[in-house]
């Protein structure tokens, strides 16, 4: 099961990238691979943990290896991250993702904010009113 900051991700920034980059953007690629492996893991039968591991770790490596033999693997897409790298001072791929999903969640609570912050008002009034109408229930 691919986690909630990679699967908002993925429906936001991650089509962005699939768009300008035309490749398979990182939080899909860690959907998919977290997905296909839970299947054959699965379809195993029971295994050990480190059996498990292991073809987890076999899925990851064939995923990888068809998205490069078909240029479409979130690395090839080297000049969004090579800007990443020089401007956030961002070694290597999982972390440029990291960031992403920070500055998504960043994002969501800033319009959150905004949200509460234009429409506190009537909402105040609405919950007065709502309370000032119950006070039949106090008596």
């Amino acid at each position: 099961m691919a986690s909630i900051v990679d699967e908002v991700a993925s429906s936001t920034i991650g089509a962005a990238w699939r768009g300008w980059y035309g490749t398979v953007d990182p939080w899909t690629l860690d959907a998919l691979k977290q997905n296909e492996g839970d299947a054959r893991v699965k379809a195993s039968g029971p295994v050990s943990a480190d059996r498990a591991a292991q073809i987890r770790g076999q899925v990851a490596n064939e995923i990888d290896a068809q998205l490069f033999s078909q240029n479409a693997h979130p690395s090839q897409s080297s000049s969004f991250l090579d800007t990443l790298s020089r401007l956030f001072s961002v070694p290597d791929l999982k972390t440029a993702k990291d960031f992403m999903g920070y500055l998504t969640l960043g994002l969501i609570l800033v319009a959150v904010g905004y949200f509460l912050l234009v429409y506190r008002a009537p909402i105040s009034r609405a919950g007065a009113s709502v309370i000032r109408g119950a006070k039949w229930i106090r008596a």
